[in-house]
């Protein structure tokens, strides 16, 4: 008797909880269409708009692996010196490993750093067969990755790595440019004559340099009478001696890298002779070195500045990961590669040693914040292209 008791006892609370709670779902109840009242702490979309993803302090924080071609280079280890100045205020980091100049590397590499658990890939590749293997790797541990620096320049290997879902984009500056700027000011020194020290062929930017040099030049008369690769920048002082000695009409040699350039400066001192002596040196990648050199009147000319393309490939990543992916106006993963080049003149050499030896980057922090949904949440795909569209100007605004 007790047990039939407590059943109907128990059967009528279920019976009057389904009276009172209703048969309608999602908060509805089965006399009204009307939507429930808003819970607590939940956002509407406009709300959610006004208050982007992240805390007080910058976030959700995140590591990306990031790589640098070898180590002991300026050019190659500025990129993730820039990246660490950059995220280290944003509440994020980078785990960078050095490749040693050894293409096998690139892959044990980042095999390695997907293993540690990065939250995203940034990816600096000089061998272009591994563009291919990178992205396979990246979509098979389904991890984010953007390349910067560097990118296919076969459009449909391009086009296939776009498929990946977890490829989101390219940060890249105008290296075409680069050398065509170096072509005008050579051509406007009176030089006619030039010799070129470079990376191994198959470097994707030095090959831009020199394909933008040679055309400006040959068009405006000059010609290009020796050429020398090299396998990493020790070789540059050898090997830049023996150009020079073979070509002793040459008025002016282009260091597609500033590493380079150094190297035939270095190979100029141990020489006294008058094939050297009178030699114009014109180099691409802005360091505190090079900028010392011009300086001194010991560069022609000085330009560069893509240091900070690898930051902002991060930025595509946080984007990514705190939901608000960047997407072109076609819907796609943006390739950003209009970075403008910065010719970098005598008169604010010293204002950018001063900025580089205090810790700071060129880009402005709140510019880099402008390019995060959690700081700023209008940017688009056209704040990227608008920055790089004034990008010389912005990063030479400190140095005036």
């Amino acid at each position: 008797m007790r047990k039939k008791m407590m059943s109907a006892l128990l059967a009528a609370a279920m019976m009057g909880a389904l009276v009172l709670g209703g048969c309608g779902s999602e908060g509805q109840t089965p006399d009204s269409q009307e939507p429930a009242e808003k819970q607590e702490g939940s956002k509407t979309p406009e709300e959610d708009k006004q208050k982007p993803a992240g805390d007080e302090n910058g976030g959700a924080s995140y590591t990306f692996g990031f790589n640098t071609w070898g180590s002991g280079s300026y050019p190659l280890e500025v990129q993730s010196n820039a990246a660490n100045t950059v995220m280290s205020q944003i509440n994020c980091s980078i785990d960078t490993i050095n490749n040693e100049f050894t293409a096998d590397k690139i892959i044990q590499d980042l095999q390695s750093q997907i293993s540690k658990g990065v939250d995203g890939i940034a990816m600096f590749n000089v061998a272009p067969a591994l563009f291919g293997n990178i992205s396979s790797i990246c979509q098979e541990a389904e991890k984010p990755f953007v390349l910067y620096d560097k990118m296919p320049l076969e459009e449909d290997v391009l086009n296939q790595i776009k498929q990946n879902p977890y490829f989101l984009g390219v940060v890249a500056c105008q290296d075409y440019d680069a050398g065509v700027q170096i072509g005008e000011l050579a051509l406007e020194d009176g030089c006619k004559k030039a010799i070129i020290v470079r990376a191994a062929a198959g470097d994707t930017a030095h090959d831009e340099r020199e394909r933008g040099f040679r055309e400006v030049f040959e068009a405006g008369g000059g010609e290009i009478i020796g050429i020398t690769n090299c396998a990493d920048p020790s070789e540059a002082v050898t090997k830049s001696n023996d150009l020079i000695t073979a070509n002793p009409d040459a008025d002016c040699l282009y260091g597609l890298g500033s590493d380079f350039a150094q190297g035939a400066i270095n190979a100029i001192e141990t020489r006294s002779d008058g094939a050297s002596e009178n030699l114009k040196i014109y180099t691409t990648d802005i360091t505190p070195d090079m900028a010392q050199l011009l300086i001194d009147g010991r560069l022609a000319a000085l330009n560069g500045g893509q240091s900070e393309e690898g930051a902002i490939a991060c930025c595509l990543l946080i984007n990514y990961l705190d939901g608000h992916q960047i997407l072109d106006e076609n819907g796609e993963v943006p390739i950003l590669n209009t970075m403008q080049m910065v010719n970098l003149t005598k008169e604010q050499a010293q204002g950018y040693i001063d900025v580089i030896q205090g810790g700071d980057s060129p880009i402005s922090i709140d510019i880099y914040k402008s390019l995060l949904y959690r700081y700023n949440p209008d940017v688009t795909y056209q704040t990227y292209v608008d920055l790089f569209n004034r990008y010389a100007q912005e990063y030479t605004s400190k140095f005036q």
